[in-house]
């Protein structure tokens, strides 16, 4: 991602995931929210892993490197404010408990996490998924890879790129259900 197209990054994948069950239990309908929480991602990306955005801007994967995960305690700290505005004051504890359940189903040794990938929703079956998908497995190489997806979610393209479903998690809260990949 290049400086200064992260609000532009933001707005597409709030877009391209805006009927996503968990985007849809972290904002509701509401895209400011989604966009906020889409930006707290790219934010925790440029710091501790890497951003991967499809040259038109319709396409983006959003990968944290090994060992980043999870967030020290301060790093928590500063994207607090986003979270806020993504989900509400009076939601923040029970989201914070929903992902400290993703987070223990995380893989016990390094790996890549992808945290997001999405596409427009005008781009959609032109190519640029498969496309993001092939830059984010060239960055993460050999490694080990990681990633979530919500029940009814894309398994089977995810397998077609050599992920394998690992477990289902129920992260509480409200949360949506996830099947874990791994690569």
């Amino acid at each position: 991602m290049r400086t200064g197209e992260a609000p532009a990054v933001a707005r597409m994948l709030a877009t391209a995931l805006a009927d996503d069950p968990f985007i849809r239990w972290i904002a509701g309908p509401n895209r400011d929210r989604a966009t906020a929480w889409m930006h707290a991602g790219l934010t925790m990306a440029e710091r501790h892993g890497v951003v991967l955005v499809d040259e038109t801007l319709e396409g983006a994967a959003v990968l944290m490197r090994p060992g980043s995960m999870p967030l020290p305690v301060r790093e928590n700290l500063r994207l607090l404010p986003a979270l806020v505005r993504a989900v509400g004051i009076h939601r923040v504890p029970g989201v914070l408990l929903a992902l400290t359940a993703l987070e223990k189903a995380h893989p016990q040794e390094p790996h890549w996490t992808g945290l997001v990938l999405g596409v427009h929703p005008r781009a959609q079956g032109t190519g640029v998924g498969r496309r993001v998908i092939a830059a984010a497995l060239e960055t993460v190489g050999g490694d080990a890879a990681y990633l979530e997806v919500c029940d009814g979610g894309p398994v089977a393209l995810y397998e077609r790129f050599g992920f394998a479903a690992h477990a289902r998690v129920e992260p509480g809260h409200g949360a949506p259900a996830m099947t874990t990949m791994r690569r």
